[in-house]
């Protein structure tokens, strides 16, 4: 088939009007501002047609809607008739306090926006009512009347809008059997002011979501008939009132028997590893009946079973005790036939045989759901495809041996890095890079990558191979050079080297790596005791880490736990030798409409092989050393320069470094507009000279401000922290824009 196409000229945008609007002001008022000249494709028709329609609501037809575009074609240019029924002219009367009438018309639904028609006066009290509670009047009464029985209908709003309430209690009444604390903290509306930074938002959608939250509390608990009426707002004084949730709590329904019958020998094996949604002798509720039901379905299709299905019967003829019975019908066990890969045109074919026969993907091996996601997940994570599908062979979807398809499209296997930023440290930063995903068509990864700054200059070169032999884990190679500058500690320094990672790093919740690195400094400037000697340091690292947040880039709950320990030995010339422990953990959590993170960084450095007499930090590499301040650790000191006197900094003011770290940080965050979210922080901690020497009274304190903007990379941070133990000579505290979450 031969298909030929003849575009011709592009059409274009001249004249448009509006016709079916009598006056003629304001049917030059609806006119759509489209730019003459401009393509006319479907995505302008389609904004012309949304802006006439939006004008003529917005001037009081808010019935209008536009039934056709005409066009007239002359050469490559067309105008443009906008075909509009405007519907009767409204009008708008607003009967409230002087005092309230913006407040009032504010927040009266934009007919130009809002898909809401004046005659559901019903539905348009309510949002004007929640419009009110947005602002703190949360007693506000509105009543709205249509009358269309003349020329031209009338619109009537009545609204007393009252005074800004606060919060002063609020009550579960009828809880007797979960605690009170239990109920209050499933809920969002909490004793406090409405409105501003510190206050929250309460309207009838947030009150009634508290509701439903309440209902299902109780159901966790086995109350399945609760009842949750609607909450009832009550005025204490002038400027307060409470919220009442009134409760029938009803019988208590509590799982007295679960059995699980049919299951295979195979599936049966996986249950211990899972934890069902039901369990013997607990509160009982009907969603949880469902859960599990699809959960032993997913056990069947994990163990080969892909056509198992399971039905659950429910006996509650016994008040308060439910019995529940999983009957399993397996279907025929399944195996795995040919394995057929398509979509190659760079990329080796062994490579994706690597990768399914890891995951068990495997002709013989059983045709199971978790193996077929297992693959995907490890095709995916070599980076060179679009698209991974695993699909049954055509054709055999219901035979007892079934072919795998695993339909591969690759993407792009080349990129190229420019990047340009500013932060407080470094100040102008310009980053320059190259990679090819897919050398030889093996999956192997090299990259070249420069990065200058005003402290930095920056050269590697990366290899990456997907999966390693016998490691059974991806592997990284990296050789570098960079010049470093360090203004706060009084010295620069030259460092090279490589270092050789082995593990899976995108891995969750557990992952483990190790890290081979060889390096060697070459620190320059004024001799600060060991300072101005070459250092040669050959190490291997084990880390191991548990990341439960629920965003890599802006989490709002959930843990990260990161410990390492890093073993530095003599070998191939290497002179330092030392243990070093570092330990992090951080929560995030919500909390008072807000986010709340809690982070606590410790770390230790013990000095190995002969003691020479100087203190335990200035026996080891000054670069491997631990220093704090800055816009990720101690926000009220600058960067790297928090530290003891005598200990970590030396008598001129430069910090030396320690071998001994604990930083705590607290952290509020909460939204203030759209992008823009308000943060205030703590942070203390210090640098030692040695472990044995960490003292609760060296505990240096900050506290903070600042403002975030997100960004689909992460926050944008401007803060500033004061010193709260401010020492003479010191300064007040020190401003950091920078980048990214701070721990």
């Amino acid at each position: 088939v031969t298909v030929e196409v003849f575009t011709g000229e592009p059409l274009v945008v001249g004249e448009v009007v509006v016709t079916g609007v009598d006056d003629p002001e304001i049917a030059l008022e609806a006119r759509p501002e489209v730019k003459p000249g401009t393509r006319l494709t479907t995505k302008v028709i389609t904004r012309i047609r949304n802006q006439a329609e939006a004008r003529l609501r917005s001037a009081g037809f808010w019935d209008a809607h536009v039934i056709g575009i005409d066009q007239r074609i002359d050469g490559s240019e067309v105008s443009l008739e906008v075909g509009a029924v405007p519907g009767p002219l409204y009008q708008l009367e607003v009967d409230t306090p002087p005092e309230h009438d913006k407040l009032v018309r504010r927040a009266i639904p934009d007919p130009a926006v809002e898909d809401l028609h004046p005659a559901q006066t019903a539905a348009l009290e309510e949002r004007i009512i929640e419009g009110l509670q947005a602002e703190g009047y949360l007693l506000a009464e509105v009543a709205v009347q249509l009358d269309d029985t003349g020329v031209q209908p009338l619109l009537r709003v009545e609204a007393t809008p009252g005074v800004q309430r606060r919060i002063v209690d609020v009550v579960v009444d009828g809880a007797y059997s979960v605690s009170s604390k239990e109920l209050l903290g499933s809920v969002g509306v909490h004793p406090g002011p409405v409105r501003g930074f510190r206050g929250q938002t309460v309207t009838s959608t947030t009150l009634e979501q508290d509701r439903l939250l309440l209902a299902d509390t109780y159901r966790s608990y086995g109350f399945v008939d609760v009842e949750v009426g609607e909450p009832i707002l009550e005025a204490v004084g002038d400027d307060a009132m409470r919220v009442v949730f009134p409760v029938d709590e009803g019988q208590r329904w509590v799982l007295t028997d679960l059995r699980i019958e049919g299951l295979p020998v195979e599936s049966a094996g996986r249950l211990e590893q899972v934890e069902l949604g039901l369990s013997e002798a607990t509160p009982w509720h009907p969603r949880q009946v469902e859960t599990t039901r699809r959960q032993l379905e997913l056990i069947l299709a994990d163990t080969g079973y892909p056509d198992g299905r399971v039905e659950a019967t429910v006996d509650t003829s016994v008040v308060g005790e439910a019995r529940v019975v999983m009957r399993a019908e397996p279907g025929p066990f399944v195996t795995i036939g040919n394995v057929v890969i398509a979509g190659l045109v760079k990329t080796n074919e062994g490579v994706v045989q690597r990768a399914i026969r890891r995951s068990g993907v495997v002709t013989g091996e059983p045709f199971a759901r978790d193996r077929m996601l297992e693959a995907q997940r490890r095709l995916y994570a070599l980076g060179l495809f679009r698209r991974v599908e695993l699909l049954p062979l055509p054709g055999r979807e219901h035979r007892a041996e079934r072919g795998v398809v695993v339909a591969c499209e690759e993407g792009r296997q080349r990129s190229y890095l420019f990047g340009v930023g500013w932060n407080e440290t470094d100040r102008f930063r310009i980053t320059l890079g190259w990679s090819h995903l897919n050398l030889f068509g093996g999956a192997h990864a090299v990259s070249a990558e420069v990065r200058f700054s005003s402290r930095e200059q920056r050269y590697q070169f990366g290899v990456r191979e997907p999966w390693v032999p016998k490691l059974n884990a991806p592997a990284y190679m990296v050789v570098y050079r960079t010049f470093e500058e360090y203004p706060e500690r009084g010295y620069d320094q030259l460092r090279r080297g490589l270092w050789i990672d082995a593990g899976d790093r995108l891995k969750r919740p557990f992952r483990t790596w190790w890290r081979y690195e060889y390096q060697i400094v070459q620190p320059e400037g004024e001799p600060i005791e060991r300072e101005d000697q070459e250092a040669r340091i050959a190490s291997i690292t084990p880390t191991l880490e548990w990341d439960y947040r629920d965003d890599l880039l802006v989490p709002t709950r959930g843990t990260f736990t990161s410990v390492s320990l890093e073993w530095a030995f003599p070998i191939f010339q290497a002179d330092s030798e030392f243990l070093k422990l570092q330990s992090r953990f951080s929560l995030y959590r919500r909390m008072l409409d807000g986010i709340g993170a809690f982070g606590v960084r410790v770390g230790a450095i013990e000095p190995l092989g002969s003691d020479t007499g100087e203190p335990a930090n200035l026996q080891v590499p000054i670069n491997t050393r631990f220093f704090s301040g800055g816009a990720s650790s101690h926000r009220a000191f600058n960067t790297d320069t928090l530290g003891i006197p005598g200990q970590t900094v030396d008598p001129e003011g430069n910090p030396i470094g320690g071998n001994a770290l604990v930083l705590i940080n607290f952290e509020y965050t909460r939204r203030i507009s759209g992008m823009f979210a308000g943060v205030a922080f703590i942070d203390l901690g210090n640098v030692w000279e040695e472990p044995s020497a960490v003292r609760l009274e060296d505990f240096r304190w900050g506290a903070g401000v600042g403002l975030r903007v997100d960004t689909p990379a992460g926050p944008l941070r401007a803060e500033y922290g004061w010193k709260l133990d401010r020492e003479s000579g010191e300064d007040a505290g020190r401003f950091f824009l920078s980048f990214g979450i701070p721990f």
